[in-house]
């Protein structure tokens, strides 16, 4: 009894610690205008186990990264329960809309032995599914048991639209089995999406898509693909429908039947690429291998497309004959179609011509077979294609990879020469020419370069058709000379009064320096008296004292003005400026006080203006009011000389 009631225990702390929560969203209605907010786990735990929500026109957008690692533990080991049941009649499937806003959900796991395992096991017709990433994402289903539609984000898309998405993780699953997508189904529309996922799987195997009858533009696989059979790079079986503009990198292996784009198709291919090499594993003997389609069927298009990769049989002589496709059906039409064979090592392939790499790396070899390329409109508008030798491995790319074109530069500019002070955007780009019109910049253009520098300094080629092509960097030298002459501006002549006893005019400060200026910066300042850049100090004797003042610039260029400083002894008679002595008021009605400025003096003599002295005073408050209106003169006799102050009477 005792050993009972503890295994309940232990079975009842085991439940509550895996147990999940399930929040409804904290906010929206689920209108298109205020769609429900997925913010959290448990509020994503919450759509899965509400189905009514699923259906059409409810509308979800993801408000932040959720973090799903909890996930693994979840019962027993089982993971997420997904969104939307594949059970092949559609009515239990989600059929909203979910905007994942450009948020991620990361280690999401799902370990299930069911049909449609993925985030949304299944989706119809009005589901839309956009902006979502899905990282380190860990999907694992049993092989070879009968279960289908296994993907990072959608198990079986029954006619609905996914846009945007990508994966990265491990995808392991059965029967028709994805990266992204189990299922592409009844003209589901998948575009821009892409996978970095490891794909395995027992049969329909895809980097992307296992199975599909529908249409997917612009999207990639990347990650590496096995399985026993029905295995390719990007999609394992076209049904029917469309793939364009689309590409496979990823290694392909399988047992049987694999190409390193798809397996087999029966609806159409156009522009698309694939670099993936296939491997046959060991033990096996079937030879349905192809570098880019295993098998296509009748009625069908291959057209603007090529292939890389190489075939290789693990335990056997490799092939030489799969460098495009193996077996073909009837009234297929193959357009402008190509495979490198010095790298994938097959010399022929059904529906392409060979090419060596080389041949593949020019832009000339697929636009005179009708690839429409950007920046040329002979083979049409649609601007499918570019190349660029820095991208891509200097093979075609597709223009939604976001790469750009490579102008040629068939001449650099030849190395400007700056005057001193000018930046590089006055510099004159000469000789310079290039493939498309465009003009040379220089990166910093706003910088000054040095005087007496000689310096490589970063230049781009600007397209006027900056949408296609990209920049193009160099390097040119920009040699800086220095032709214009400073200048040099004297303060002025001077005439400067000596006080009582001095013999010589004491300079304190710079008022009686030049002005200089130059475009590249002094050298050096002189004057002719004492020699040096300034006459602070100087000891300037009585007489007129010419002095030339030079400037000299960096490149030895010269300038000169003549300054002239004329010092008069004391004449006995000094100006009230230099004393400091002031009258005021001054015009005086009545008192006229007289400031002297803390010098002692003897009298205050008033004249007119005739010279007449009309009155002395001992002090200094003079009364002016019985003074007719007019000029008068004070001369005011000190220890300092004599000052003269005039003075107008109102």
């Amino acid at each position: 009894m005792k050993k009972s009631l503890v295994s309940i225990a232990f079975v009842i702390v085991w439940m509550f610690s895996f147990s999940q929560t399930a929040t409804p969203p904290a906010a929206g209605d689920g209108t298109s205008g205020n769609p429900l907010q997925i913010a959290t786990l448990e509020n994503l735990y919450w759509l899965s186990q509400n189905s009514i929500f699923w259906a059409s026109g409810t509308c979800y957008i993801q408000t932040a990264d959720i973090d799903a690692s909890a996930t693994s533990s979840w019962f027993g080991g089982e993971g997420f329960p997904p969104i939307g049941e594949d059970d092949y009649s559609g009515i239990n499937s989600f059929k909203g809309v979910y905007n994942g806003n450009g948020h991620v959900i990361s280690d999401l796991t799902i370990n299930r032995d069911t049909d449609g395992v993925a985030l949304f096991g299944s989706i119809t017709g009005t589901a839309v599914i956009s902006d979502l990433g899905l990282i380190n994402v860990f999907i694992d289903v049993t092989p070879n048991e009968s279960h289908y539609d296994a993907g990072a984000l959608v198990g079986w898309n029954l006619g609905g639209t996914i846009t945007n998405c990508y994966s990265t993780g491990t995808v392991n699953g059965d029967e028709f089995c994805g990266g992204l997508i189990g299922s592409n189904d009844d003209g589901g529309m998948v575009s821009g999406c892409y996978s970095l996922c490891n794909v395995s799987g027992y049969t329909t195997i895809g980097g992307l898509i296992g199975w599909q009858s529908g249409t997917v533009v612009n999207s990639s696989a990347s990650g590496n693909v096995s399985g026993d059979n029905s295995v390719g790079g990007f999609m394992g079986y076209l049904s029917s429908g469309l793939i364009n503009a689309c590409f496979s990198t990823g290694e392909v292996s399988a047992n049987m039947w694999a190409g390193g784009f798809a397996d087999a198709i029966d609806g159409h291919v156009t522009n698309c690429y694939s670099m993936s090499n296939v491997v046959r594993n060991t033990g096996n003997a079937d030879t349905s291998y192809a570098a880019f389609i295993e098998y296509v069927g009748n009625n069908v298009h291959v057209e603007y497309c090529y292939s890389t990769g190489s075939v290789v049989y693990s335990d056997s002589v490799n092939p030489i004959n799969k460098g495009f496709i193996s077996t073909v059906g009837s009234n297929v039409i193959f357009t402008s179609n190509f495979f490198d064979y010095s790298v994938s090592g097959q010399i022929t392939g059904t529906g392409a011509t060979p090419k060596i790499s080389s041949q593949l790396k020019i832009k000339t070899t697929f636009i005179s077979a009708g690839w429409d390329f950007m920046a040329e409109t002979a083979n049409g508008i649609n601007d499918y294609w570019g190349i660029n030798p820095d991208h891509n491995s200097g093979y075609p790319f597709l223009k939604w990879q976001g790469y750009k074109l490579k102008p040629e530069v068939t001449a650099w500019p030849v190395s400007p020469t700056l005057e001193c002070g000018q930046t590089l955007s006055d510099a004159v780009l000469s000789g310079g020419s290039a493939s498309v019109s465009g003009n040379f910049v220089f990166a910093d253009s706003g910088y000054a370069p040095p005087f007496g520098s000689s310096s490589y300094y970063d230049l781009w080629f600007i397209p006027d058709d900056s949408v296609n092509y990209e920049w193009l960097g160099d390097s040119v030298i920009v040699a800086v000379e220095d032709t214009v002459s400073p200048s040099v501006t004297c303060a002025g002549d001077q005439v400067l009064n000596l006080n009582q006893g001095e013999t010589f005019y004491d300079v304190s400060g710079t008022a009686f320096d030049p002005l200089v200026y130059d475009n590249c910066g002094v050298d050096s300042v002189s004057n002719s008296f004492n020699h040096s850049a300034s006459l602070n100090g100087a000891h300037l004797p009585t007489d007129t004292n010419t002095i030339v003042w030079t400037v000299t610039d960096m490149a030895g260029n010269t300038d000169s003005c003549v300054q002239v400083i004329t010092v008069n002894i004391f004449d006995g008679i000094v100006s009230p400026e230099q004393s400091g002595i002031r009258a005021f008021p001054n015009p005086v009605k009545e008192t006229l006080e007289v400031d002297m400025h803390g010098l002692l003096f003897t009298e205050i003599g008033l004249f007119d203006i005739g010279g007449r002295r009309i009155g002395t005073f001992y002090s200094e408050m003079i009364d002016m009011s019985a003074y007719p209106s007019g000029c008068y003169y004070l001369k005011i006799t000190g220890e300092k000389g004599i000052f003269v102050v005039e003075v107008v009477k109102q």
